[in-house]
């Protein structure tokens, strides 16, 4: 028998062994061959099949591939970012106007529709601030997106104290200026009778913002003297006219000074008026701590009779004085007066030509300030001596008491 050797064909057989995917030679069941270049983010992956939109990978021209073709998942089914400014509305995107840079045009660069709250002021929508979460009723934007302004209705914590919108006014208990109407600001509120804006009880209008009246305590226009109380039998007649020194005790110590000087009468009763005037407002008496307003104090024959003696006294004598040349103090010349006191008090004064001057003066100095203002007292009594020629000429004391 005769035999044949088998023949091979290395070149053959070697090439069929040598066709796989990656070596850069498409064949078989192959979409593709980029050898090296096969890749998750190549065109051919590699597994040698064409990288594709919607297989997971994100090949050339992709801006994305999620591996579906659900769209509103931030990758389109084309393979493209759903992206806030790409022109289309997509994902949780309101609006997609290219972000264009124009928040006022009915959809802002953060591809939502314009709303009040959220941060960005939109004219155009009729919006005047936008504070986001800092908008509220009681700031300086309300949650209506408007500046707030004293007559909208609505409070503004820290600027105004009230606002009642329409209803404010001048009458009202808020005032056109978003304040609460109160006695003294210029604006006859609820419960006021008058309201002249200014710090005097000598005026036509009190500071408890009443119509000045014969009674009250004050000295006001067309008023001779007023020492606050209802009585016809001591200098100041009911109707407020200056009469004679009736309502003194009937004793030989205020005999003496009963016939006064009508002039000094006068002044006398002004002294009672401008510290009623001071006791209506707080007043800080320094050392003697700050006090605050007080009942207006009452005329007083008794204590009338006592101040007018000292006065005279010092003014004839040439002291000045608490203490007479007798050695008696205010206590003592009280009980020669006939004043039966729970409480008392003294101011002297000389040298001040004027009831307001010396008023003025006894509220410069701390102790006589506290006697001035001191709530424990209910009634006053000033006398007034001219000693033309004497070391001071003008002479004055204060009587104070509660009986």
């Amino acid at each position: 028998m005769t035999t044949h050797p088998i023949r091979r064909w290395p070149g053959v057989l070697a090439l069929g062994l040598l066709m796989a995917c990656g070596d850069d030679g498409e064949g078989g069941t192959e979409e593709c061959d980029q050898g090296p270049a096969n890749g998750p983010m190549g065109s051919c992956l590699g597994d040698c099949t064409l990288n594709v939109c919607g297989d997971g990978n994100v090949g050339p021209g992709e801006g994305c591939d999620d591996g579906n073709t659900t769209p509103d998942d931030g990758c389109s089914a084309e393979c493209t970012l759903e992206s806030c400014g790409n022109g289309t509305v997509e994902g949780g995107e309101q609006c997609d106007d290219g972000q264009n840079g124009n928040d006022d045009d009915g959809c802002t660069d953060l591809c939502l529709l314009p709303a009040c709250g959220d941060g960005i002021v939109q004219p155009g929508a009729g919006e005047e601030c936008d504070q986001g979460a800092g908008n509220a009723d009681s700031a300086a934007c309300t949650s209506t997106c408007q500046d707030a302004s004293c007559g909208d209705g609505l409070v503004w914590a820290g600027t105004e104290e009230c606002d009642d919108g329409p209803g404010n006014g001048a009458g009202a208990a808020c005032t056109p200026e978003c304040t609460v109407n109160t006695c003294g600001d210029g604006y006859a509120g609820p419960g006021e009778a008058c309201d002249d804006g200014n710090a005097s009880n000598l005026d036509a209008c009190t500071n408890a913002c009443q119509d000045a009246a014969c009674g009250d305590g004050y000295i006001q226009p067309g008023e001779e003297c007023d020492d606050g109380n209802a009585s016809n039998l001591d200098a100041c007649s009911n109707a407020c006219e200056i009469q004679s020194s009736t309502g003194f005790p009937n004793n030989a110590y205020c005999n003496q000074v009963a016939g006064w000087n009508p002039a000094w009468t006068a002044w006398e009763l002004q002294v009672l008026s401008l510290v009623n005037d001071a006791r209506s407002t707080p007043t800080d008496c320094g050392s003697e701590g700050s006090f605050g307003a007080a009942p207006p104090l009452s005329y007083n024959g008794s204590l009338t009779c006592a101040a007018r003696n000292h006065s005279m006294d010092m003014g004839d004598n040439g002291f000045f004085s608490h203490t007479n040349l007798m050695g008696e103090g205010p206590a003592a010349r009280l009980m020669h007066a006939g004043y039966g006191w729970s409480t008392w008090g003294e101011n002297i004064g000389a040298g001040y030509a004027s009831p307001a001057a010396a008023v003025n003066g006894w509220l410069a100095s701390d102790g006589h300030c506290a006697n001035l203002m001191n709530p424990a007292f209910t009634e006053l009594g000033v006398g007034y001596y001219n000693a033309p020629g004497s070391m001071w000429t003008h002479y004055w004391t204060q009587n104070f008491g509660a009986p």
